[in-house]
């Protein structure tokens, strides 16, 4: 424990914006910052970061995030919805990242597509994401121009988004800019 992260989009580089990620332990410098978007033919933006420690040993054939994990939760695509997604990786010190850069992140949103993603994880090291749907296609979620729906990652996967917004909230309204804890 003691373990500080941080997690930022980087602009201003030559194929668009990219996830980067540092630590530092209480006894060390911080880390060379990684590159964990490493998706430079898409925008990379607004990272969201959550932990989990639980001290236990966990199965190799599992696909749960393992103790001391990190999980990294952003939006990656063009910059306007509905062209944006939700996606995700975990980094662990024994295994690194997976999925390993280059490889695609995982889609959160089961292809609903989204923004504004917050993640919480704990000792139970199933990752938990919300986040608000794109503005459109709008039958994709048509009582609104946009909800907040929650996900969660076990061993078979992503599941089935949940939305948790209000089912039908009056017209010209949106759900916005979830937290979960």
């Amino acid at each position: 424990l003691g373990t500080v992260i941080v997690a930022w989009d980087e602009t201003g580089l030559e194929m668009g914006r990219e996830i980067y990620c540092a630590r530092r332990t209480p006894d060390a410098p911080w880390s060379v910052p990684e590159n964990v978007s490493a998706s430079p033919m898409l925008d990379s933006t607004f990272p969201a970061l959550a932990t989990s420690y639980d001290y236990s040993e966990y199965p190799a054939e599992s696909n749960l995030a393992p103790a001391r994990s990190l999980h990294v939760a952003w939006v990656e695509g063009s910059i306007m919805p509905p062209l944006t997604t939700v996606v995700y990786r975990v980094w662990d010190p024994a295994r690194g990242w997976f999925p390993p850069p280059p490889d695609p992140p995982e889609d959160v949103t089961a292809g609903i597509g989204g923004a504004s993603p917050s993640i919480a994880a704990g000792p139970d090291r199933v990752p938990k994401v919300a986040w608000t749907t794109s503005q459109e296609p709008p039958e994709a979620m048509p009582t609104r121009p946009s909800d907040v729906l929650y996900n969660e990652r076990t061993n078979a996967g992503w599941g089935t988004p949940i939305r948790v917004s209000l089912p039908d909230g009056p017209a010209g309204t949106a759900s916005l800019c979830p937290t979960i804890a």
